[in-house]
């Protein structure tokens, strides 16, 4: 409850935990409403007549995990991809590491060999001594990375999650050390492999096919770089390595300046205005004859008003809508998909409802609002505004449907 005792305006909130998942929960929430519509004729005349009762403001977890989601994905996408490259060239790198390393006791291996040592004792011997460094590494990376991690949360998450604490999760460190794991043992295993080949050591002269299909490119100099660099798999190893290392440094700018570009305009996440307010929590109330003549100023280039409402339903999915007053559609949010609706009988949906529901343009679905309910047409996909009622879902990016002004009066 957060008003004075003498108020006549309280909120209580209740946390409820239904079966049937998103059926279960609009029914839920339906049948809250009810009890509370059954509340309100209880109330003197001269409070009903004011607009005045109790009112279920319903906010769906579900759809709350969806929005934290899509505000953390840009981040999350954009490291995801930086460390799967990073890591690529890293397991490239150490592979080619190991095996200049396994080289240096080919001498010894010829040693072993005429002391009697069968092939997989000395393959064991080299990479026992292989394993034992990268184990050492990767203890030496778990620490890095739990030293790393008090630089906190990233993007949004700062906002719950405050910087400053330590700590690896446990089931990432699991996947992380499993598959370093595997890895270690199977470069260990290659890399051993070559220096334990018994033969006689002869002087020998090897080129390998890759470097002598290259063609001549003109110069002697330009030419013998490139078959050397193309030469025996520790060479196409290192190169597969600085390629890895190129595309995650290209890919990642490139990601980050598209969504800084993206950012940069509000347009493009449907927000093609200066300033939004809402009125009575957006709840109602709003006087448009009073509006009107507040904004009619030079500096005041458009203006239009709509109404919000988290308790729609589109075929049985709750969808929080912006329904199209005066002047509202006259401010064009973005379409990437068919057209704005405009008819009596047509709606836009967010890309992420539409996928939800399994609608497309053209498709027919069941509305369901405050303002009755009856069968439409989705007219195209649109980008909708951040904005909505208070302490309830609202539509944002994606999410959400919008109703023209004639589907709104007609329903």
């Amino acid at each position: 409850m957060f008003a004075p005792p003498d108020c006549a305006l309280t909120y209580r909130y209740y946390s409820l935990h239904v079966e049937g998942g998103d059926a279960g929960v609009l029914a839920a929430a339906d049948a809250t409403a009810k009890r509370f519509a059954d509340a309100t004729t209880g109330l003197p005349a001269a409070m009903q007549g004011s607009d005045n009762g109790y009112f279920v403001i319903p906010t769906f977890t579900a759809a709350t995990r969806v929005a934290v989601k899509r505000s953390l994905d840009p981040a999350v996408t954009a490291l995801n991809l930086f460390g799967i490259a990073a890591a690529a060239s890293t397991l490239l790198v150490a592979l080619l590491i190991a095996v200049r390393l396994a080289r240096r006791d080919e001498d010894d291996a010829q040693v072993w060999f005429l002391l009697g040592a069968t092939r997989a004792q000395r393959r064991a011997a080299i990479a026992f001594r292989l394993v034992v460094a990268c184990a050492g590494g990767l203890v030496g990376a778990l620490l890095v990375g739990w030293v790393g991690s008090a630089i906190g949360p990233v993007a949004s998450a700062r906002s719950v999650e405050p910087a400053g604490r330590m700590g690896l999760s446990g089931d990432i460190g699991l996947v992380v050390l499993g598959a370093a794991a595997v890895f270690m043992v199977g470069a260990s295993t290659i890399a051993a492999i070559g220096p334990t080949k018994a033969r006689h050591r002869t002087l020998r002269t090897s080129v390998s096919s890759t470097g002598w299909s290259l063609p001549n490119l003109g110069s002697p100099w330009l030419t013998a770089g490139a078959r050397a660099a193309f030469a025996g798999s520790g060479a196409r190893a290192l190169l597969a390595a600085s390629v890895a290392a190129v595309v995650a440094v290209v890919a990642t700018v490139v990601f980050t300046t598209s969504l800084n570009t993206f950012v940069a305009k509000p347009d493009r996440f449907g927000w093609p205005y200066d300033v939004a307010a809402m009125v009575g929590f957006g709840y109602g109330g709003s006087d448009e004859a009073a509006i009107a003549a507040t904004l009619d100023r030079p500096e005041v280039k458009a203006w239009g008003m709509a109404i919000v409402d988290s308790g729609s339903a589109i075929n049985g999915e709750p969808t929080p809508i912006v329904a199209e007053r005066d002047g509202f559609g006259e401010l064009a949010l973005p379409v990437i998909d068919g057209t704005a609706p405009i008819g009596d009988d047509e709606l836009g949906l967010g890309a992420l409802t539409a996928d939800r529901l399994g609608l497309a343009p053209g498709d027919k679905a069941l509305l369901v609002t405050t303002f009755g309910e009856r069968e439409v047409t989705v007219s195209g996909l649109v980008v909708l505004p951040t904005i909505g009622q208070y302490e309830a879902d609202r539509a944002s990016l994606g999410n959400g449907a919008l109703l023209s002004e004639r589907l709104r009066v007609r329903a």
